[in-house]
């Protein structure tokens, strides 16, 4: 069972540090100055209406890019896009300044990548230097129910049946399924 969770924070690990390069010297701004996402818009319809950026007169760097995804007429997920003009640091203290609890420690060194999961509202945001756009960019998903995951691995698996085959894949479908592969390794157990 531990084998299984194992992989997941060294995959994270090595994106996060992955390349090691430092993003081209752009000039720190601090956080007041950097307009953010509206993270209320995630879990929203077309219908609703919640601004896509938090409103901030102060602001000097401002996103180039929204692009928002919806699904069965909710908003699931953004990607907000900014031009290198300002560090990737100046962003990720912008973003700290409303979601410094929950960045995760694996990624706060990284110089590249930073990760945050608000298990409370059930979304997490991505930080990445896009060097080859000279963007940085800022992903944010909702989380997606154990189930519905369940389902589209199945799927994934039935259309290409070798994807998974490192993958301790009946164990982690058990898992996902409310873990009755678990309780059936268990009762195997003298």
């Amino acid at each position: 069972m531990k084998q299984l969770f194992l992989w997941l924070p060294a995959l994270l690990t090595a994106i996060g540090r992955r390349g090691k390069r430092k993003s081209k010297e752009s000039k720190p701004l601090t956080e007041e100055y950097v307009q953010l996402f509206n993270e209320k818009v995630l879990g929203s319809t077309v219908a609703d209406e919640v601004p896509t950026l938090l409103p901030n007169p102060m602001a000097l760097w401002v996103p180039k890019h929204v692009q928002l995804d919806y699904k069965h007429g909710r908003c699931y997920g953004a990607i907000v896009l900014y031009e290198r003009t300002y560090s990737f640091e100046s962003l990720r203290r912008a973003i700290n300044s409303r979601f410094k609890k929950y960045e995760a420690e694996a990624f706060v060194a990284s110089p590249n990548t930073g990760m945050w999961r608000v298990e409370e509202a059930r979304f997490a945001i991505q930080l990445a230097d896009d060097q080859d756009e000279e963007t940085l960019v800022v992903l944010y998903a909702c989380f997606v129910d154990a189930a519905t995951m369940a389902e589209k691995m199945i799927e994934l698996r039935s259309m290409s049946p070798t994807i998974f085959n490192d993958f301790p894949f009946d164990e982690f479908i058990g898992i996902l399924q409310g873990g009755e592969s678990e309780k059936n390794q268990n009762s195997e157990l003298p």
